[in-house]
C-alpha cells in the first residue's frame, strides 16, 4: 500500500509539472497557477515521514514551506510581493546549504559558516527596501540575481565535499546543478531576452520542479540510510 501510495503521489507530481510547463507556455495563467502551486504539497506528501525526525528533515520541511510561499508569493501582480517571494527562494537555498553542512558537520564536527548568516541579513535589508520603496526593485532585483548565484554557487561547493555520500552524489549535487542552471536560465531570460521566449520559462519551471523532487528523493534516501 504504502508502495502504491508512493507511486500515485510521484505521478501527481509528474502531472502537475507536466501542466505547469504547458499552462506558462501556452500563457494560461490561472491554470498555471493551480498546478505550480500543488507541486509542493504533492512531494511533502510523498516523502513525510513522521517516524524519525532529524535536523535535516527538519530543514527539509522548512525549505519546502519557504519554496512554497515563494512559488504562490511570485505569482502576484504586485512588485512587493513578488520581490518577497524571489528573496524566500533565496531563504530556501540557505536552507538547503544548512542540510548540506548538517551532513557535511555530522562527518567532520565543523561549525555553520558564517556567511550563510551574512546572506539571511543582507536579503532582509533588500527586502525592507524594496517594501518601503517598490521604486527600488529594477535595481536592487539585480543585486537579488547576483545573492542567488553565490548562494548556489557555494551549495555546490558544499555537495562537491560531500560527493563522497551516495545520496548525495546521486541526488543532492545533481539537484545543485539543476537549480543553478534554472536560476542562471531565469536571469538570461529576465535580462537578456526580456521574456519574448515562452519556452525558456517552462524549461525552467520543469528545471525547478525536478530540483524539488530530486532534494525530496535525497533527504527521504539519506533518512533512510543513517536510520
Amino acid at each position: 500500500m504504502n508502495k502504491v501510495f508512493h507511486i500515485l503521489m510521484l505521478t501527481g507530481f509528474f502531472f502537475a509539472l507536466i501542466i505547469s510547463c504547458y499552462a506558462i507556455y501556452s500563457n494560461h495563467f490561472t491554470l498555471y497557477s493551480w498546478s505550480s502551486i500543488a507541486i509542493v504539497p504533492i512531494l511533502l506528501t510523498y516523502g513525510f515521514n513522521i517516524i524519525k525526525i532529524s535536523h535535516i528533515q527538519i530543514y527539509y520541511y522548512i525549505l519546502m514551506i519557504i519554496s512554497w510561499g515563494a512559488d504562490i508569493m511570485t505569482l502576484s501582480g504586485n512588485s512587493s510581493i513578488f520581490y518577497i517571494g524571489l528573496s524566500l527562494y533565496s531563504l530556501s537555498y540557505i536552507l538547503l546549504g544548512s542540510i548540506f553542512f548538517k551532513a557535511w558537520k555530522n562527518e567532520t564536527n565543523k561549525n555553520f559558516p558564517e556567511i550563510y548568516y551574512l546572506f539571511a541579513i543582507l536579503l532582509s535589508i533588500i527586502v525592507f527596501m524594496v517594501t518601503y520603496d517598490s521604486s527600488l526593485l529594477d535595481i536592487i532585483i539585480i543585486v537579488q540575481y547576483i545573492i542567488h548565484i553565490f548562494i548556489l554557487i557555494s551549495m555546490f561547493y558544499w555537495a562537491l565535499k560531500l560527493k563522497s555520500i551516495k545520496v548525495f552524489k546521486s541526488y543532492f549535487l545533481p539537484a545543485v546543478i539543476i537549480i543553478l542552471l534554472s536560476n542562471l536560465l531565469y536571469v538570461i531570460d529576465q535580462l537578456v531576452l526580456h521574456r519574448l521566449y515562452p519556452i525558456v520559462d517552462a524549461i525552467v519551471v520543469f528545471l525547478y520542479g525536478i530540483y524539488l523532487l530530486l532534494i525530496t528523493k535525497g533527504v527521504t534516501f539519506y533518512k533512510a540510510s543513517t536510520s
